[in-house]
């Protein structure tokens, strides 16, 4: 178990494993438009930042506004040397694919994307309710989480499933800091960075990602010898733990100084307790997603049949008909006047790679007089 979370803590400074089957599955992008007519690409420089909205291992998050028509976005901003040092560049183009070939609501979508010298750019919805982490203490402080469990839960249903059956797309990055919440309080998946295309239903991967404490226990498992990987049931189980986090405010398998060996450890052990709230529908719909049989665990249809969902109507969700229950507990931000400032990127000799088929924006694009989206 120790030699397993050392590998664990170290994934993030190794090569991606999957980087050879990852180069052979990426998703197509769409082809470019064929009317014969030169436009001018988009660069940063057609974009000003209105604020950060947060900071990862590869780069920072930021509200933008677009230059010709001040319609405003969500930018990813990437740095390259990062990104070659640890090889996620086809993660990455991976990433930028799934955003744009999926069309669902409950999904982040791509709007654009570009690249310089030194980063790429990925510029997406702009979901101004934040993650939906900042929610749950208040849901559960308020007594309410199991309903709104219920209909985020529904949405992240309905994304996830889409991602499988579609796009053929394991997520493996599901937590509540990766669900946005937008200004009508339904949700969007967001970040596919660790998104992985497969084959067929029983493809196998093993390469070691994602959140500790939702690491489904044959991920855990896959750095064993012998063992033959896993597949897309560890989305299944992902979200009967997304769901415990919603309903009690942390997972069901943790620990206070997030101690990778102890929270493994938990993982495999597998003993689930529930807090005396937690009603008898949503202790069953997680302990089925929970199975340390990834067989045994149930389908998307299943899920959506459960006695947990009953109130959900699937089609009037998915069209939006259907109030949100957190629409109320949005901060009503007021927008401070800031003047926007231009992206600048530090000048130095550094210069890497292009990433092929990065490039996106919409074919009645692009020069600086546009006022297309």
């Amino acid at each position: 178990m120790g030699q397993i979370a050392s590998q664990l803590c170290n994934q993030s400074a190794k090569p991606n494993q999957e980087t050879d089957s990852t180069r052979q599955s990426l998703p197509p992008p769409p082809p470019p438009p064929s009317n014969g007519v030169a436009k001018a690409q988009l660069t940063y420089n057609d974009f000003e930042i209105v604020k950060s909205l947060g900071q990862g291992a590869y780069g920072n998050v930021y509200q933008v506004q677009k230059k010709t028509n001040n319609k405003q976005f969500a930018m990813k901003a990437i740095k390259k040397s990062k990104l070659l040092q640890n090889g996620m560049d086809l993660q990455m183009l991976m990433e930028k694919n799934v955003l744009l070939k999926n069309k669902h609501p409950f999904l982040v979508t791509l709007k654009y994307s570009f690249q310089s010298d030194k980063k790429l750019y990925l510029v997406m919805d702009l979901c101004k309710g934040g993650e939906l982490l900042s929610y749950i203490s208040q849901l559960n402080r308020l007594g309410i989480s199991q309903e709104v469990a219920k209909f985020i839960g529904a949405e992240v249903l309905l994304g996830l499933e889409y991602l499988h059956k579609k796009l053929k797309i394991m997520y493996r990055d599901l937590k509540p800091e990766n669900i946005l919440v937008g200004e009508d309080g339904h949700i969007k998946i967001a970040d596919f960075g660790l998104a992985k295309h497969f084959q067929s239903e029983n493809e196998k991967c093993t390469t070691v990602c994602g959140t500790l404490e939702y690491l489904a226990p044959e991920i855990i498992q896959s750095l064993q010898p012998g063992f033959q990987g896993y597949g897309i049931e560890v989305d299944i189980w992902a979200f009967g733990i997304f769901l415990y986090e919603i309903i009690s405010g942390q997972p069901p398998f943790t620990h206070p100084k997030r101690n990778p060996e102890i929270i493994m450890k938990k993982v495999l052990q597998n003993k689930l307790q529930f807090p005396s709230y937690f009603k008898e529908e949503s202790k069953d719909i997680i302990i089925k997603c929970l199975q340390n049989n990834p067989q045994e665990r149930p389908t998307w249809e299943q899920l959506k049949s459960h006695s947990f969902f009953s109130s959900i109507n699937w089609d009037d969700l998915y069209k939006k008909q259907v109030m949100s229950p957190i629409l109320k507990h949005i901060p009503k931000r007021q927008e401070i006047k800031k003047q926007a400032r231009p992206i600048i990127e530090t000048q130095t000799d550094e210069i890497y790679k292009s990433i092929k088929d990065f490039y996106y924006a919409p074919q009645s694009l692009v020069n600086q007089n546009s006022n297309q989206s």
